[in-house]
C-alpha cells in the first residue's frame, strides 16, 4: 500500500515539474515573440512614417509644394517634404488653408505672404523655422507663434493685429515687421533686445515707452501712429535709419544725441523748431516737408546731406520770386535749386532716383507697373516719379497703401471702389490737388486728419 501511494506522489512529481519547466519555455518563448514583434512593429512604423501619404486641402498650397519636389501627380509622400527647408513661392497664390504644412518639420524659411490667410494653427509644430513672412494676409490671433522661439526674422505687415502678446518669449528676433496693423500697445515688446530692425509704421501708438530698452536698433520705422511723446528714443543711439513722418510731434529735443542718423524722415508733423538737428552730422537724406518750419539755418552744419526735402513748409526769406535759397549756404553736393511754387520749397539731390520702391500689395504694385510700363524687375523712385496722374486705381481691389507714399509728384488719385482701410501713406502727398478714396472702409476720423495734413488737396 505504502508502496502505491509512493509511485504516485513520484508520478505526480515529475508531472509538476515537467508543468514548471514548460510553463518557463513557454513564457520565455512568448517573451521573445513579443519582443520580435515589437521590432516588427518598429520596423513598421518606421516604414509606414517615410511612406506616409500627405495631403493639403487647399490646392492652391498643394500645387505650390509639387512644384517645389517636382511631383506633378500622384501622392506626396512624406519622404518628399522631409527635403523642404526653404520655401518662397508660397508668396501670392490665393492660399487660404495652412493643413497639411505642419508636415514640412525641415522648414528653416517659410514665406507665405499675400494671400489669405487667418488661422496659423498648423505652424505652431514648425519649430526649426527661423525666417517667416506673414505679410498681407488676414490674420488676427498669432498666439500659434508662441512656439517658434528660433525666430530671427517675422514679418507681419499688413494685417489686423491688435494683441501683440504672443510675441514676448521670441527673443532671437533680429528682424520684425508689424507695420498696418490696428496695434496700440507694444508692451511686449521689451523684452525683444535683440531687435536691429524694427517696423511698427501705420498702427496706433501713443506709447513708445516699450522701446527704450531696444539699444541695438538700428532701424525703426513709427511713420503713420499718433505719437507726439518721442522720449523714449533718445537712448537708441545706434539707429542709422529713424522715421518718424505722419505724427504728431513738435518738440523733437530727445534726437540730438542720435548722431548715427544717415537718415531721418520728420515728413507731415508739427514742428517748427529744428535746433536739435545741427548736430546729426552724418545725414544723407532729411525730410522735413509738411511742417511748420520757418528757420533752417541749423541745418548749415550738416555737410553729408544729398537728399533733403522742405515742401510746404514757411522758409524765411524765400519768395517765389527767387530761383536759390540765398540766405542758407548749402553744401556743395546737394542740388539747391529751387522751383519756385509759392511756399513750397524743395531741395534734392541724385541719390534718391536709385532707391528701390516696393508695394506689398500686388494689386498696387500691378498698377504702378502698367502706369511706368516696367512689368518687371526693381521699381525705383525715378520710375514712379513721372507719374502725377493715377485715375485707373479705382476698383483695383487694393487693400494696402503703402509704397505710394513715394509717389511725391502725384497731383490727381482716384482709389475710390477698394478695400483700403488706413489712408496714412497718403499724407505725405503734399501735391495732391484731385483725390477720391470714396466707397472704402475708411474712419471718419482718419478723413478729418487726411484733410487737415492736405487742406489745398479736394478730397472725395
Amino acid at each position: 500500500m505504502i508502496k502505491v501511494h509512493y509511485i504516485k506522489f513520484k508520478w505526480v512529481s515529475i508531472f509538476l515539474i515537467i508543468l514548471v519547466v514548460l510553463s518557463f519555455g513557454g513564457y520565455r518563448f512568448v517573451k521573445n515573440s513579443s519582443l520580435n514583434n515589437k521590432a516588427k512593429l518598429t520596423l513598421v512604423s518606421t516604414q509606414v512614417t517615410e511612406s506616409t501619404v500627405i495631403t493639403f486641402p487647399d490646392e492652391n498650397l498643394e500645387k505650390a509644394i509639387r512644384a517645389y519636389i517636382q511631383c506633378p501627380t500622384g501622392d506626396i509622400l512624406r519622404d518628399d517634404v522631409d527635403k523642404i527647408t526653404n520655401l518662397q513661392n508660397t508668396k501670392g497664390k490665393h492660399i487660404k488653408n495652412l493643413s497639411g504644412i505642419e508636415n514640412l518639420t525641415n522648414l528653416v524659411c517659410l514665406n507665405l505672404s499675400n494671400n489669405q490667410i487667418s488661422n496659423l494653427k498648423p505652424l505652431n509644430g514648425l519649430t526649426n523655422l527661423t525666417n517667416l513672412n506673414l505679410a498681407s494676409n488676414k490674420i488676427n490671433n498669432i498666439e500659434p507663434l508662441t512656439g517658434l522661439i528660433e525666430l530671427t526674422h517675422l514679418n507681419l505687415d499688413t494685417n489686423q493685429m491688435s494683441n501683440i502678446e504672443p510675441l514676448k518669449g521670441l527673443v532671437e528676433l533680429t528682424n520684425l515687421d508689424l507695420s498696418t496693423n490696428k496695434m496700440s500697445n507694444i508692451e511686449h515688446l521689451k523684452r525683444l533686445t535683440k531687435l536691429t530692425n524694427l517696423n511698427l509704421a501705420d498702427n496706433q501708438m501713443r506709447d513708445i515707452e516699450p522701446l527704450k530698452g531696444l539699444t541695438k536698433l538700428t532701424s525703426l520705422n513709427l511713420a503713420a501712429n499718433q505719437m507726439s511723446n518721442i522720449e523714449p528714443l533718445k537712448g537708441l543711439t545706434n539707429l542709422t535709419d529713424l522715421n518718424l513722418a505722419a505724427n504728431k510731434m513738435s518738440n523733437i529735443e530727445p534726437l540730438k544725441g542720435l548722431t548715427k542718423l544717415t537718415s531721418l524722415n520728420l515728413a507731415a508733423n508739427k514742428m517748427s523748431d529744428i535746433e536739435p538737428l545741427k548736430g546729426l552730422t552724418n545725414l544723407t537724406n532729411l525730410n522735413l516737408a509738411a511742417n511748420q518750419t520757418s528757420n533752417i539755418e541749423p541745418l548749415k552744419g550738416l555737410t553729408n546731406l544729398i537728399d533733403l526735402y522742405l515742401d510746404t513748409n514757411q522758409i524765411k526769406g524765400y519768395s517765389s520770386g527767387n530761383t536759390k535759397y540765398k540766405e542758407l549756404e548749402m553744401p556743395s553736393n546737394v542740388n539747391t535749386v529751387i522751383t519756385p511754387k509759392q511756399n513750397i520749397t524743395s531741395v534734392s539731390g541724385q541719390a534718391e532716383a536709385s532707391k528701390v520702391i516696393t508695394f506689398p500689395d500686388g494689386n498696387l504694385e500691378k498698377l504702378i507697373r502698367d502706369a511706368i510700363q516696367k512689368p518687371t524687375g526693381d521699381i525705383l523712385k525715378s520710375d514712379v516719379d513721372k507719374i502725377t496722374n493715377l485715375q485707373d486705381a479705382k476698383d483695383k481691389h487694393i487693400t494696402n497703401l503703402s509704397g505710394i507714399e513715394n509717389l511725391t509728384n502725384l497731383t490727381s488719385l482716384n482709389l475710390s471702389n477698394n478695400q483700403i482701410t488706413s489712408i496714412e501713406p497718403l499724407k505725405v502727398l503734399i501735391n495732391l490737388t484731385e483725390l477720391n478714396v470714396s466707397m472704402n472702409q475708411i474712419e471718419v476720423t482718419d478723413m478729418l486728419s487726411l484733410r487737415n495734413v492736405l487742406p489745398k488737396c479736394n478730397i472725395e
